[in-house]
């Protein structure tokens, strides 16, 4: 399978800018054809080095954008395209206001991309942590369909939307984060500091212990002559955490864990929903 860029008009007279794949010239230009594209010009382009392909992948370990950043960035966006301006002018624009380091890295790559013939949906894809999924998705909506403005306006609603649920969530799980922060803290205070006095007692006394508070002495002996073993597997857990989330079954585990946890699961759930239908509403 060969690449090509193509420069094609759709059936509104919009030119589209993009890449193709297909095993030859007259393959392209009929997949063109069926997107209800017209080729003014196909090129193949040249087979890239296994070095020139790792510099292309380094977009793929950009930093997270927040959606503190983004938001303002589809407003913005919309407003450009909407007054009449080119979409690589507005790109160099919102390159040049923006303040995050991030956001900044990936718009200056989508820019030469795009100076160059790319789609915007091929240049916003090659920065998946800078760009969600979505959006890159409805981007290349609005670009086939000429409503880019459109399709940025409703963007920036969802995700302004999204920003106000994680506030309120992250209000609401605040107090009920911070007493168990508390309470662990104070738990293992008690464990290490105040149980080993009464287990000094109990042994001066010689009285039988209850099972309960046999289990509890057994613990507090462990915490204090190997905590270091305590600290190793907390270690552990989290690794395998980060590491399981990064993998699609871990995803589906972790996320089934948090629908079942009391109080949370629920909020999450509420979450999901109220996101599926806003993305619904798109």
């Amino acid at each position: 399978m060969a690449e090509y860029q193509y420069r094609a008009v759709n059936r509104t007279g919009r030119t589209m800018r993009g890449r193709i794949e297909a095993s030859d010239e007259m393959a392209a230009t009929l997949q063109l054809r069926e997107r209800g594209l017209y080729p003014v010009r196909l090129e193949p382009l040249e087979e890239k080095s296994l070095l020139q392909r790792e510099v292309d992948l380094r977009s793929l370990t950009m930093g997270r954008v927040g959606l503190k950043d983004f938001v303002p960035f589809c407003r913005q966006f919309a407003a450009l395209v909407r007054a009449g301006v080119t979409v690589v002018q507005s790109l160099e624009i919102l390159t040049a206001q923006t303040s995050n380091k991030a956001l900044k890295k990936a718009l200056e790559q989508v820019t030469a991309d795009v100076r160059e013939g790319k789609s915007l949906q091929d240049a916003f894809s090659r920065h998946p942590k800078a760009f969600p999924e979505m959006f890159v998705n409805l981007i290349g909506v609005g670009e086939f369909s000429g409503q880019l403005e459109t399709v940025l306006d409703r963007l920036a609603d969802f995700y302004e939307k999204e920003r106000t649920t994680r506030q309120k969530i992250v209000s609401a799980l605040t107090y009920p984060l911070a007493v168990l922060t508390v309470a662990v803290a104070v738990s293992i205070f008690l464990l290490i500091r105040v149980v080993p006095q009464f287990v000094e007692s109990f042994e001066a006394q010689g009285v039988p212990l209850p099972l309960p508070t046999r289990i509890t002495v057994a613990v507090s002996n462990f915490m204090v002559h190997r905590w270091y073993l305590v600290l190793l597997l907390i270690i552990l857990l989290a690794a395998l955490m980060m590491y399981a989330r990064r993998t699609p079954q871990g995803q589906m585990i972790w996320g089934r864990l948090t629908l079942v946890v009391p109080v949370f699961g629920k909020l999450s759930q509420k979450n999901l929903l109220a996101r599926f239908s806003r993305t619904f509403a798109l």
